[in-house]
Parts: C-alpha cells; structure tokens; sequence
C-alpha cells in the first residue's frame, strides 16, 4: 500500500512539472509587439520593444508623435501611424517610467545617421524630442531608437520613420507632403538626378501648347492642381499625315496621388502636336493629343517645371 502511495506521489509530481514547464514555455517572451490597430484609434505612434533588462525600472507605455495625412483627400494615409521626420524637425513624446530624473545623465541613441534626436526635455515618466532628417531623407525607414537612463539601464525599441516634404502651396501657404504623394515622387525623382525640385504643386516654367517638347523629367502641371513627372520621354518623330508634317513624343507620367491612394501610378501616353483645321478652309499647328492622367475626370496638362 505505501509502496503504491509513493508511486501515486512520484507520477503525480512529474506530471505537475511536465505541465509547469509546457506552461512556462507558452509564455510571451520579452519581445513585445504592439499593432497599428491597438494604437489606431488614439492616434499614437505604434512602435516595437525589441530589448529591455529584466526586472529593470525602465518602461515604455506609448509614444505620441505626427502622422503624416493625405494632403489632397484629408484622410489617413497609408502612412498613418510613422513618425514623420523633416528637415526642421518633428516632435514626439516617449511616456513611460524609470527614465531618471535628471537630463544629463541618460542619453538616446538612433541605429541610423540619417536621424539627428534631440532631447528638449526630460523627467523619469516622459522624455520630449525633436527628429531630425538629415540629408535627404526620401524614402521609409525603420530606427531602432536606445533609450539609457542614469543608472545604465536601457530599452530599445522600433519606429517606422517617413521622411516629410515641405512645399508651398498656391495661396504661399505651407504644407507638409509625405512619401507617396505627388510632391514626395517628384521630390525624389528631380533630387536623384540632381535636378532643382518645385517649390509648389502649381508651380510653372511654361505653358503646353503647340510649341512645347517634352524632355525627360519634366513636371507636368494639371488643371486640376496636380503634378506628375515624365519618367520617360522618346525623341520627336515626325511624319507627313494628309501632306501635313505631324510631330509625336512618347511618353510615361509617374503620380503619386492617383485616387488619393497614394500608390504609384504611370500613365503610358503620347503627346502629339499638328495641324488642325479650324473652318475647313485654314489650318493651324495646335495640339492633337495631349498628355494623360490618372487622377480622373476631364483633366487636361497645362504646365510643365523644368
């Protein structure tokens, strides 16, 4: 009878740490996620813990920044939930705790050289700072950003970084343009090949008329106040149509803004200029086709930057 009552007892304790041990490896490990979807509705910049000490005082609980929206449409883009970096800089706020009280003492560091931070303040439950693209910063980036208190402890974590764009509007007003708007591709085009970048979406150098000939890089200017950039422009061809000389350029037009999705988009178009008979007796050159857009309705090019 004891000796079956050991047994019971020896059976039942592997059997509690077998189950202890499975339950000890079902936990969640240090590395937490948190999602765009938990943090959507408060408008707080999601972000990634990717390494802190165990049982250390040092915690993040959320961290609040600028989200960059669609300029055009006056929604979220799809770039919502980034912090938005520029050249002058963008303020955000890591609340958490264990920071230390004294500025001076811990320090923050970023994994990316194109990311200058600044501290403007900072106490043991929250740390204001200034991000800073430097260079130019044309395209999205994830930083792992160190965060080290007074007493060496850190916490690193993860942001999704855009850079942001800022141009003047038509009424000289500014406004902010991320990556993946109009501006942003333009910016990035003309910059990658060293070209002067529109200092606004209406911007112009000239008209489109019969006497324009497209080149490569232009901007095209829309009456309904976009602009895309002609990643592709063939040589004129010319031909004789009807014993009259017809003159072609193909072409293909990058937007960004198509449908306010902000995707890119390329229009395979041609612009084609000619005679044109205007009471079928005189002609006049004038322009036989003219360069297409994605971004709906009647819209007609009227301007080109170059």
């Amino acid at each position: 009878m004891i000796k079956n009552n050991f047994k019971y007892f020896l059976f039942t304790l592997f059997l509690f740490c077998a189950t202890y041990y499975c339950s000890a490896q079902k936990q969640p490990p240090l590395n937490l996620k948190i999602t765009i979807e938990s943090f959507s509705k408060y408008n707080k910049i999601p972000f990634e813990i990717t390494r802190y000490m165990v049982n250390g005082k040092i915690k993040i609980t959320e961290i609040k920044g600028w989200s960059p929206e669609n300029y055009d449409c006056k929604t979220k883009s799809i770039y919502f939930g980034y912090i938005a970096c520029a050249e002058d800089g963008t303020t955000a706020k890591i609340i958490g705790s264990g920071f230390g009280n004294m500025q001076g003492n811990g320090f923050i560091n970023s994994s990316e050289p194109k990311i200058k931070i600044t501290i403007n303040s900072w106490n043991d439950k929250e740390i204001n700072i200034n991000i800073n693209a430097i260079d130019k910063y044309l395209e999205t980036r994830k930083v792992i950003i160190t965060i080290t208190n007074d007493g060496l402890e850190q916490i690193s974590f993860a942001v999704d970084v855009i850079g942001i764009l800022k141009v003047k509007n038509a009424d000289n007003s500014q406004s902010y343009y991320s990556y993946g708007q109009s501006m942003w591709s333009i910016a990035k085009n003309r910059s990658m090949n060293e070209l002067p970048v529109p200092e606004s979406p209406t911007v112009k150098t000239g008209i489109i008329d019969e006497n324009y000939e497209p080149k490569l890089w232009d901007c095209i200017l829309f009456n309904n106040n976009t602009m895309g950039i002609l990643i592709r422009a063939s040589s004129k061809s010319t031909e004789i149509v009807n014993g009259v000389e017809q003159s072609t350029w193909s072409l293909i037009l990058e937007e960004m803004n198509t449908k306010c999705l902000e995707k890119k988009s390329v229009v395979i178009c041609k612009f084609q200029v000619g005679n044109i008979a205007n009471d079928g007796k005189t002609v006049t050159k004038g322009i036989l086709l003219n360069i297409s857009s994605n971004s709906g309705g009647n819209v007609k090019a009227i301007g080109y930057y170059r």
